[in-house]
């Protein structure tokens, strides 16, 4: 019993000098290990480096330089814009000094090739359409080379044809007619557009542009088939009501497109660019028959023919409308209108409060938008 009293004793006295001693230094060096851990990270948020941000290879947020200038307005970070492409920022100094006249310089990372030197402390810029990633910076110019700019990094995200197409002009609809849009268009020479699978949005119902007719005939396209494709100088014109056509709600106008008119009501207006008969085109004809086709005005569909004779008469019904005429003027390259009609079969557009149409291409990507009713929501 003693000597196992005296072992536990030794035990005890190995385990104090042991251990014991070492745990006020671990207790320090654990203190220790958390203030280093801070002075780090304080020394990084205040480390300047003698390599100042030149480069668009380098991103601007591993720059470890002072900054001295900061952006006051403009796209928050990250920001999407997804209605415009003109962006406006503003900036000034962290430290203004009102005795010092400071010049800046400016750079759109994506779309400058080089730095923007400015007396001014705002710049608007308009960049091309397209959804992209930009970044702005700001720095003074005379610290270029011993500071890091203040950025702002943003994303545009409109569509390609922003500006192409837009909602011209709005009517809204009677008791005696329906509401018309009209789309207007500002492309380049020989510049097309598809516009197949856009959409024109309201606030409850939306028109999707699926497919349409180029050179309309009532027997070999008698239904939509093809892509909507848009060429400078065209208008759209979209109707709440439903298509004369039958099955084509959406076609484009040509030179004898105007023979229609006298044969159905078209809620948009047809434009009367039927070619003239020329005396040449009928000199084998009786005197009288010419008289009679001569003293037709444009687009108008010959009456009273049973006054002709047979020769006439033939001539009459196989050339004086639309199938004679789209026979032999469609295979000229100048035989398209500059207009394409679309029927709707719905309102689109509402009355009495302040809603907004807004113009989608096929990615859902914003192109144009009108604001209408309430005086235009000028409250």
């Amino acid at each position: 019993m003693i000597i196992t009293v005296i072992i536990i004793l030794v035990l005890a006295l190995i385990f104090i000098n042991t251990f014991l001693p070492s745990l006020p230094m671990l207790k320090e060096n654990v203190f220790l290990s958390q203030d280093t851990d801070s002075q780090v990270e304080t020394s990084i948020s205040e480390k300047q480096s003698t390599t100042p941000y030149t480069s668009e290879t380098s991103t601007p947020e591993t720059q470890t330089l002072e900054i001295t200038t900061k952006i006051v307005s403009g796209p928050k970070h990250n920001e999407v814009i997804d209605e415009t492409n003109e962006i406006t920022f503003q900036f000034d100094l962290k430290i203004p000094d009102p005795d010092k006249r400071t010049r800046f310089e400016t750079k759109v990372l994506g779309f400058d090739t080089d730095w923007k030197s400015t007396s001014s402390k705002k710049r608007t810029i308009t960049l091309p359409p397209g959804p992209k990633k930009y970044t702005f910076l700001v720095r003074e110019k005379e610290k270029a080379e011993t500071t890091s700019p203040a950025q702002r990094i943003f994303k545009l995200n409109i569509s390609p044809y922003f500006g192409k197409v837009e909602i011209e002009d709005l009517e809204l609809g009677t008791k005696t007619s329906y509401s018309l849009i009209t789309l207007d268009t500002d492309l380049e020479r020989e510049e097309e557009i598809n516009m197949t699978d856009w959409q024109l949005q309201g606030r409850l119902k939306s028109f999707d542009f699926s497919k349409g007719i180029q050179a309309y005939h009532p027997i070999f396209n008698a239904v939509p088939n093809e892509d909507i494709i848009i060429k400078r100088g065209d208008t759209i014109y979209l109707s709440a009501a439903s298509t004369p056509l039958g099955l084509v709600n959406v076609f484009k106008t040509n030179q004898c497109t105007g023979y229609l008119d006298d044969l159905r009501d078209f809620p948009i207006t047809i434009p009367e660019d039927c070619p003239k008969i020329e005396q040449d085109d009928i000199s084998e004809l009786d005197q009288c028959c010419q008289e009679y086709i001569l003293d037709l005005e444009k687009c108008e569909l010959p009456k009273d023919t049973y006054v002709l004779d047979l020769e006439c008469k033939n001539y009459v019904t196989n050339n004086i409308n639309y199938e004679g005429c789209f026979s032999k003027y469609s295979k000229y390259n100048d035989f398209l209108g500059d207009e394409w009609h679309m029927y709707l079969n719905f309102n689109l557009v509402l009355t009495g409060e302040c809603h907004t149409l807004y113009l989608r291409d096929q990615n859902n990507l914003f192109i144009d938008k009108y604001t209408y009713g309430k005086a235009e929501c000028n409250w």
